[in-house]
C-alpha cells in the first residue's frame, strides 16, 4: 500500500514526448498509480490528476487534495470499449452513437452500470493517457488539475505551481492541448441532459438525439 506523507519533500517531473511515447519513462508513473499515488498527466483537453479509479483510499486522498465535495464523484478514464464491460456498463443504442462519433475524444458520457449506479466515463484521445490506462489495467479517476472552483491547469508548469509537494509525479508532455474541459452529457435520462458544454459544442451533442 502506498504510504503518503501529507506534504512530501518534492514532486518529480518527467518529460515525455507523446509522439515518441517512451514507455520506459512511463513505468514510473504506472508504478505510482498501482501503489495508490497521484500522477498529473495531459489529456486531450486539460491536465488531470489521476489515481487508480478502483482504489478507494487513493480516490479519498484525491478528493481531499482537490478540496472537492465528498458527494461529487469523479469520472473515469478508460482506454478501450472492453473496459465498459469490465465495469458492467449498460450501453444503449443512443450511447453507442455518441461513442462511435466522439470516442476517443473530449466527451464524458454519464451511463449506468448493471447496479443502476451512474458513472461518468471518457476515452481520451491523448496517447500518454491511453498508454497509462492500458498499462495500469484499470480505469483512472482523473479530474481536472485544479483546486475545486478554480480554473484547470493546461500545462505542467501550472500543475507544479499548485500541487508540488502534494502529488508524486507530473508528466510534462510539452504538447498542445485544447485548454478546455470535456463536455459532459447524461444519457441516463430522456431526453439526454447536457451537464457541461466544453470542447464538444451543445449543437454537436444535440444533433445526435434530436434527429
Amino acid at each position: 500500500m502506498f504510504k503518503f506523507i501529507s506534504v512530501m519533500n518534492n514532486t518529480r517531473v518527467i518529460k515525455i514526448d507523446s509522439s515518441l511515447l517512451d514507455k520506459e519513462k512511463l513505468k514510473e508513473a504506472v508504478k505510482i498509480l498501482k501503489e495508490g499515488g497521484i500522477v498529473a498527466l495531459p489529456t486531450d483537453t486539460i491536465y488531470g490528476l489521476a489515481v487508480n479509479g478502483l482504489n478507494k483510499e487513493a480516490v479519498v486522498r484525491l478528493t481531499k487534495i482537490k478540496q472537492r465535495p465528498k458527494n461529487k464523484p469523479f469520472s473515469l478514464l478508460i482506454s478501450d470499449i472492453e473496459m465498459l464491460e469490465d465495469l458492467s456498463i449498460k450501453v444503449s443504442a443512443l450511447a453507442k452513437k455518441y461513442i462511435d462519433k466522439f470516442w476517443p475524444g473530449a466527451l464524458t458520457l454519464i451511463l449506468k452500470n448493471s447496479y443502476g449506479e451512474k458513472i461518468g466515463l471518457r476515452w481520451p484521445q491523448n496517447k500518454i493517457a491511453q498508454e497509462l490506462i492500458r498499462e495500469c489495467g484499470v480505469p483512472l479517476a482523473c479530474p481536472s488539475a485544479n483546486f475545486s472552483g478554480e480554473e484547470p491547469c493546461i500545462n505542467a508548469r501550472q500543475v507544479k505551481e499548485k500541487f508540488s509537494g502534494l502529488i508524486e509525479l507530473i508528466i510534462d508532455a510539452r504538447e498542445n492541448i485544447l485548454g478546455k474541459e470535456s463536455s459532459v452529457i447524461d444519457l441516463t435520462v430522456n431526453p439526454p441532459k447536457i451537464l457541461r458544454e466544453g470542447a464538444v459544442s451543445k449543437e454537436e451533442l444535440e444533433r445526435l438525439y434530436i434527429c
